[in-house]
């Protein structure tokens, strides 16, 4: 696997790992409050 598409393969996770966090904590302070 080239650096490149190693680093690729990592943001995407990460960004997917973000977007279900946030999602998480958006739809937790909906049902909150």
């Amino acid at each position: 696997m080239s650096p490149l598409r190693a680093s690729l393969s990592t943001l995407s996770l990460r960004s997917r790992a973000a977007a279900l966090y946030f999602g998480y904590r958006f739809y937790g302070f909906r049902y909150a409050g």
